[in-house]
């Protein structure tokens, strides 16, 4: 390559080269100002719909949170009823002193003859120990009872339940007499009953105009039942229950 092909003839003046320049500089400047500005509008557009967003879940939580705060009530409520009624099935499955009420049905109903047929069976607590059970079960004062006062009574309360009594009323039909008291025989063979005693025995129209049996007896039934050698043998039947 020759000498002469390297040399580089600028005819442009000083004046213009500096115009060019100045636009060169210009048009960067804008082009800078453009990507600035282009950044704060999508900065702005993003801050807006992130606004958008923020006042539509706050609508949503207005209008939801009423009803997540009733929904949560009636979850606290069905909560509470589902306790009360666990301790009263607790209450109601088991009677006092530890005999749970399906085995004393079961029993009761093992005791029927096979022609007989029971309509009803009621288990309650005597009216009388109830109220006077209930009459003495006031609040304890500590400041005006001693130890020995609050002993006392709690002791005099042991020995009123100790006295209580369940009464087992049962109600049912059979074809003959001797049945019923076949039946009764053999609720005293259950052992629990303090005593057993025939209410009612009507002969009455049952179907097909066909003459039937209707008796109602009564069994007494202790509270200190725990004391029982029968005790044993419903620890048996609860351990081979399915």
């Amino acid at each position: 390559m020759s000498v002469a092909s390297r040399i580089e003839l600028d005819f442009l003046p000083a004046a213009y080269r500096a115009l060019l320049e100045k636009r060169r500089r210009v048009l960067v400047s804008l082009c800078g100002i453009g990507v600035i500005l282009l950044a704060g509008t999508i900065g702005v557009v993003r801050q807006a719909w992130q606004l958008a967003e923020l006042l539509r879940l706050r609508e949503t939580l207005r209008v939801g949170l009423p009803v997540l705060e009733k929904a949560c009530q009636e979850e606290q409520e069905v909560k509470d009823r589902l306790v009360k009624a666990l301790a009263k099935a607790n209450d109601v499955s088991v009677i006092r002193g530890g005999v749970p009420v399906s085995w004393l049905i079961y029993r009761i109903f093992r005791a029927v003859p096979a022609d007989d047929r029971l309509e009803r069976i009621q288990i309650q607590l005597e009216q009388s120990q109830q109220k006077s059970l209930l009459l003495n079960a006031t609040p304890v004062e500590e400041n005006n009872q001693t130890p020995e006062q609050c002993e006392r009574q709690l002791r005099e309360s042991l020995d009123r339940l100790e006295n209580a009594v369940y009464r087992v009323t049962i109600t049912g039909q059979t074809a003959v007499v001797q049945n019923v008291q076949r039946f009764m025989e053999n609720l005293r063979g259950i052992g629990i009953f303090e005593a057993i005693d025939l209410q009612t025995i009507d002969e009455v129209n049952g179907q097909s105009n066909k003459r039937i049996i209707q008796f109602s007896c009564e069994c007494r039934l202790p509270y200190p039942v725990y004391r029982l050698s029968d005790r044993r043998e419903i620890k048996e039947i609860q351990a081979h229950r399915p």
